[in-house]
């Protein structure tokens, strides 16, 4: 069994013993209250993870993202490289990639 069944079980049992138990004692407070917090605590745990998931998933999303727009930019400079090589006229796009890359190497300090 998990820890969370297993709270969940206490929270449980808890909840039963308290209904045996006097209306206005001081006992069943103290029952009601314990299984409330084991709840609480139940709860945020699954809040909690529910987050590192989403978080997870925002991290994949932005590195799929990088890793894509540095293949298609690689991928045009290659491209353009090889029409350039052909003595062919290269297109501005090919142009334009070439100039981003090599300013993005020329503001770098390696």
């Amino acid at each position: 069994m998990t820890t969370e069944e297993l709270m969940r079980m206490d929270a449980d049992d808890l909840y039963e013993k308290s209904m045996d138990m006097e209306a206005d004692s001081e006992e069943r407070a103290k029952a009601v209250a314990t299984a409330n917090s084991i709840v609480d605590r139940l709860n945020e745990s699954k809040k909690l993870k529910g987050e590192r998931i989403d978080r997870w998933i925002k991290l994949g999303v932005t590195g799929l993202t990088f890793v894509a727009s540095a293949a298609i930019s690689i991928w045009a400079n290659l491209d353009s490289k090889r029409f350039e090589g052909e003595a062919t006229h290269t297109t501005e796009a090919g142009r334009s990639s070439q100039r981003t890359l090599l300013s993005f190497f020329d503001k770098q300090k390696f």
